[in-house]
């Protein structure tokens, strides 16, 4: 088995186990469970694509240059003008955009504890919870 492919059954494997989201964090994170003494925990993390921009892509015209004449009276000036090429930017994809696991501390991860309701008992079996 090739390293990709062990990579890609690792990915699929931590994301099988189960996602776990913490609200005060809000961030998605994996947790392998094969092992709970060798727990390893990963963050989800955007990874954009690679673009390769080329600026001189297609030419579009080429680079010219011509002589400019202004006359000022009887007096002539001539000036040599040059006008740069003109050209399409063209872009590749060089990389695809895509998520990578990050491995992360597993305690910094922890869902926070769920309150516990305030419940208490009037008279008989009738039980009161506050919403929490």
């Amino acid at each position: 088995m090739t390293r990709g492919w062990r990579l890609a059954a690792m990915a699929a494997a931590i994301a099988a186990t189960g996602l776990v989201s913490s609200l005060a964090q809000a961030k998605e994170f994996y947790v392998e469970d094969s092992s709970p003494a060798a727990q390893k925990c990963y963050v989800k993390a955007f990874v954009p694509a690679k673009v390769h921009v080329n600026t001189e892509g297609q030419l579009v015209r080429p680079q010219k240059q011509q002589w400019v004449v202004t006359t000022v009276g009887t007096v002539e000036k001539w000036t040599l003008v040059t006008q740069p090429a003109v050209y399409v930017e063209t872009r590749e994809v060089v990389e695809a955009a895509h998520y990578t696991l990050r491995p992360v501390d597993c305690a910094a991860y922890t869902a926070p504890p769920k309150p516990t309701p305030s419940c208490y008992k009037t008279g008989g079996d009738r039980i009161i919870c506050a919403p929490y």
